[in-house]
């Protein structure tokens, strides 16, 4: 998914809309580094506390590191959401700040999947790798469905919006399957 846009978008557009959109690209990904630093220390404490059956432990668990994910990403993602025009100038030069408004959609698209990344956590901790690839499966084919009818004709905005709309599904996918299987775990 994460590349797939760039792909398209020189497969559509000319070169220079691509290193345009792969400055705005990486920039939004900077919303998974927190994120995934809290759940490489809160999944072995999760999978911990569900075999040993601790639902308490693994509620209060699950819900804090759902709040300091979110907390601590929400800053960086309102930066790059209204901000982006002063990010990519300082970080690259104005030449790309033709990639403020993709960097603001991509943010949005990022925020949203990652708020809902401890659902997604919670399926590999309850060994529901299928039901993630199953997700993740629709969710490439939607991400280049979508690039195919955006991409031409909005450029890299479309492939902003491909992405984020392939990022909310594949986050809402997982917080409603995790919702389902963990109901003794999680109170919805």
């Amino acid at each position: 998914i994460y590349y797939t846009d760039s792909l398209m978008i020189g497969f559509y557009q000319d070169a220079s809309q691509v290193g345009i959109y792969n400055v705005a690209l990486p920039t939004a990904g900077l919303l998974f580094i927190i994120p995934e630093s809290i759940f490489v220390l809160f999944v072995p404490l999760m999978t911990h506390y569900v075999v040993k059956k601790k639902k308490k432990e693994f509620q209060r668990l699950f819900y804090k590191s759902f709040w300091f994910s979110f907390f601590l990403n929400l800053p960086i993602a309102l930066a790059l959401i209204f901000l982006p025009h002063l990010i990519i100038s300082v970080l690259f030069g104005k030449a790309y700040v033709a990639g403020s408004l993709a960097l603001s959609i991509l943010a949005i698209g990022y925020f949203f999947r990652l708020t809902f990344l401890p659902y997604t956590k919670l399926l590999e901790v309850l060994k529901k790798q299928q039901s993630i690839l199953i997700i993740t499966l629709i969710a490439c084919v939607m991400n280049v469905v979508l690039n195919i009818l955006l991409i031409p004709s909005y450029s890299i905005i479309g492939g902003a919006l491909a992405t984020s709309l392939t990022y909310v599904f594949i986050g809402m996918s997982n917080f409603f399957l995790a919702r389902g299987y963990a109901k003794e775990f999680i109170q919805t």
